[in-house]
């Protein structure tokens, strides 16, 4: 039986899906360590750097996973927030076992990224099935495009579309005159996102940030459901005052009912489409609108 949520349904947001790119060294791992209750899935052998270390598997190769694919999902759904470290290296792994499998991939690369694509769609699905906070740490790229050199995360193929497209928070981390900054702001030089409304943030002196990343995914959830709330709230609010309108038979009640309206602190949008909806109501009830007068009155 599958739920089907209604536009005035409330849907919570549970797990996140956040990626952190930056130059190598500059504290990405450590950050991504202030995360509540964490596995580090560490593809790229470098976890003993981080500070705030907390439990880590240390991935060799793609056959770590792929061979034992029920035992490594059922080891990381006792954590929270799940870090992968880096998603670049990741895919290399992926490729790897790809060519493994099927030697021909190593000459065909359009049906490599192809299969690479689905490789990595099954395993991202698979881990958001879980409903856990999803940590992407990937390296920095720079790429021409016209007169500017843009900052994108370091990732081959198809997949770095699906990460970008399918993550909540994208963030850039940088050092800038001697600060340390994570920036989810997207810019004509940096690709980003930022559903969360976060200012910039100084993470100088990781030594010093413990929590932090837990903070920004608990303030993050926090505004997507008092969005999503308020956003339930106002279809309601919506479809409630349409339907009394609706259920007014008398046009000088009605129209003592639309005054009523105009009246009520309700937001832009909101005012137009119940006013559309009144119209379509009072269109249905024969009464029409006279715009000099602003009042309905009784068609022919």
């Amino acid at each position: 039986m599958f739920k089907i949520y209604k536009p005035q349904d409330e849907i919570l947001t549970t797990g996140l899906t956040v990626l952190i790119y930056g130059e190598a060294g500059i504290g990405k791992t450590t950050l991504a360590n202030t995360s509540n209750n964490a596995v580090l899935l560490d593809f790229d052998n470098g976890a003993h750097r981080s500070a705030y270390r907390q439990d880590t598997i240390r991935i060799d190769s793609w056959n770590d996973i792929a061979k034992n694919f029920s035992d490594f999902f059922e080891a990381i759904n006792n954590y929270d927030t799940i870090i992968i470290d880096t998603a670049g290296k990741m895919l290399d792994f992926m490729i790897v076992h790809l060519e493994q499998e099927n030697p021909r991939l190593i000459k065909a690369q359009m049906q490599m990224y192809g299969e690479l694509k689905k490789l990595f769609q099954d395993f991202h699905r698979r881990l958001k099935s879980l409903n856990k906070d999803i940590v992407f740490i990937a390296h920095v790229k720079e790429k021409d495009e016209g007169d500017f050199k843009i900052k994108r995360p370091l990732m081959v193929g198809s997949s770095y579309d699906i990460v970008v497209q399918s993550a909540d928070l994208v963030g850039y981390m940088s050092v800038t005159n001697g600060k340390t900054l994570l920036d989810f702001r997207a810019s004509e030089y940096i690709i980003a996102k930022n559903c969360g409304k976060i200012n910039i943030a100084d993470v100088t002196g990781l030594n010093n940030i413990d929590g932090f990343m837990n903070k920004l995914i608990l303030e993050t959830k926090d505004f997507l459901n008092k969005q999503n709330k308020e956003q339930t709230e106002s279809i309601n609010n919506i479809k409630n005052i349409i339907k009394y309108a609706n259920d007014i038979n008398n046009l000088e009640e009605f129209n003592s009912y639309v005054i009523s309206f105009k009246e009520m602190k309700l937001t832009k949008p909101e005012k137009l489409q119940i006013w559309n909806g009144i119209k379509s109501i009072a269109e249905n009830k024969n009464y029409i609108y006279n715009e000099s007068r602003q009042v309905f009155e009784q068609g022919e």
